[in-house]
C-alpha cells in the first residue's frame, strides 16, 4: 500500500490508477475510496492546486473514475457486470430463481444461455469450458439445488478451476425463520469446496461482489466461488450503482523466481546423475507444455505427471514415463517439480526421494 500511496502523491498514478491498484491489493471499494478522500488535500497541496480545484469535485464520488453509471434491475446489475467482465456463456439451471437475470438476457444478445437439467451439470459444464477456453465459467441455478451441484464443485476445487457459482437465496425478510427451500446457512454447505462464499445483502454492491468472486477464482491457485443473492434484492428496480470494467481487480501473476535460486536449481540439474521432473495442472493452465518440453529435451530429464486434468506432457515423447514407478534406475537424486503438487505417494517417486534435492516450482502451496 505504501507503494502505492507514494506513486499517487508523486502523480505517477491517476486517481483511476489508485483505485484499481488498490483494489488489486485486496482493498474492499469503500476502503480505497476511504483512502483517496483522505489523500486529496495532500495531493492538492503538492501539486499546488488550489481547495476549489478540479480534483476536489470529484472526492466526492471516487468510484466513478473506476466505474461506468448505470440503473436498472438487480438482475440486469448482475448480467451488465457479467457482460463488462466478458462472459459470453452462462451456464444456467433450469430451475426457479433466475427469473430477474433471464429478463435482462433478453435485451442482451451477445450473451448465451447453456442450459442444463440439473445443478451439477451446470458446474461441470463450466468446469468444462473453463478448461478448454482458459477462462472462467459463470453458473446459476436454484438455492435448493445446491446440495446436488457440491459433487462437481468438489471436483472443480481440487482441478483448482476458475469458477462463479450463484444462485438465488430466501427473500431479505424471510432469511432465518426455517421456511421453504431454506437452512440456517448455506455457505457453510460448500466452504470445503469454494474459495470464497458471500450473500450479497444489498442490490448496488451486486457488481462490485461479482467482480470480487471473478478475481478470486481466477487467481491463481484457481478454485470456485459462491454468491448467493436474496431473491428481492435481484427483482429490485431503479437501482443505481457503477459497473467495472474487465479486469479491474485482476491481480498480475507474472512472478519472477530469484536468479540465484534459479541458478542454484540449474546446477543441482547439470551435477544429477538422475534427475527426475515431474509436471502438473499450473504447466497447461500457464500455457506453458511447450517450454516444459523444450527444458526436458535440453536437460535429456525423464518426465513425470502428478494427478491433473491438463495435458502437461506429451505422452507420446519418449522422455515420458507417466509415473515414476516406471523409473529405471529407481534411485533419484534430483527432483524438479513444476506446477504439480507433492502428494509424497509411492506412485509420485515416494521413499524413492529420500535424499534427493527438490526443486519445487509450484504457484499452489499443495
Amino acid at each position: 500500500m505504501r507503494d502505492i500511496v507514494k506513486d499517487y502523491l508523486d502523480g505517477l498514478i491517476p486517481r483511476r490508477a489508485f483505485m484499481k491498484r488498490m483494489s488489486q491489493a485486496g482493498f474492499g471499494v469503500a476502503a480505497a475510496a476511504s483512502a483517496l478522500k483522505s489523500l486529496e488535500p495532500l495531493a492538492r497541496a503538492q501539486s499546488g492546486q488550489g481547495a476549489r480545484g478540479q480534483a476536489q469535485t470529484s472526492v466526492n464520488s471516487p468510484a466513478g473514475s473506476l466505474t461506468t453509471p448505470f440503473e436498472g434491475t438487480g438482475g440486469e446489475l448482475l448480467a451488465e457486470q457479467l457482460r463488462a467482465a466478458g462472459v459470453k456463456f452462462l451456464f444456467l439451471g433450469n430451475g426457479s430463481g433466475l427469473g430477474s437475470l433471464c429478463d435482462a438476457l433478453l435485451d442482451r444478445p451477445d450473451m448465451q444461455i447453456i442450459l442444463a437439467i440439473h445443478e451439477d451439470h451446470c458446474v461441470s459444464i463450466a468446469d468444462g469450458y473453463s478448461k478448454a477456453s482458459g477462462k472462467p465459467g459463470f453458473v446459476m441455478f436454484s438455492r435448493v439445488g445446491t446440495p446436488h451441484a457440491t459433487a462437481n464443485m468438489y471436483n472443480a476445487m481440487k482441478d483448482r478451476s476458475s469458477l462463479i457459482i450463484t444462485s438465488d437465496h430466501a427473500e431479505s425478510d424471510r432469511e432465518g425463520r426455517d421456511g421453504l427451500e431454506d437452512i440456517d446457512d448455506w455457505l457453510e454447505t460448500v466452504e470445503q469446496f469454494t474459495k470464497f462464499r458471500w450473500v450479497v445483502r444489498e442490490p448496488e454492491r451486486i457488481p462490485e461482489w461479482t467482480m470480487k468472486a471473478f478475481k478470486l477464482a481466477t487467481t491463481m491457485p484457481g478454485g470456485p466461488t459462491y454468491l448467493r443473492f436474496p431473491r428481492d434484492i435481484l427483482y429490485k428496480k431503479k437501482v443505481r450503482a457503477g459497473i467495472y470494467p474487465s479486469g479491474t481487480f485482476d491481480i498480475p501473476m507474472s512472478l519472477r523466481p530469484s536468479p540465484r535460486e534459479v541458478e542454484q536449481a540449474a546446477r543441482i540439474l547439470l551435477e544429477a546423475k538422475s534427475p527426475l521432473l515431474n509436471v502438473g495442472y499450473e504447466v497447461t493452465a500457464s500455457g506453458a507444455v511447450a517450454s516444459v518440453v523444450q527444458l526436458a529435451e535440453l536437460l535429456a530429464i525423464p518426465v513425470t505427471q502428478s494427478t491433473s486434468w491438463g495435458a502437461d506432457f506429451p505422452t507420446t515423447h519418449p522422455l515420458f514415463l507417466r509415473s515414476s514407478a516406471w523409473r529405471y534406475p529407481e534411485t533419484i537424486d534430483a527432483y524438479l517439480n513444476i506446477g504439480g503438487q507433492m502428494e509424497g505417494s509411492a506412485s509420485d517417486g515416494g521413499g524413492r526421494l529420500r535424499g534427493a534435492k527438490i526443486i519445487h516450482a509450484c504457484v499452489d502451496t499443495g
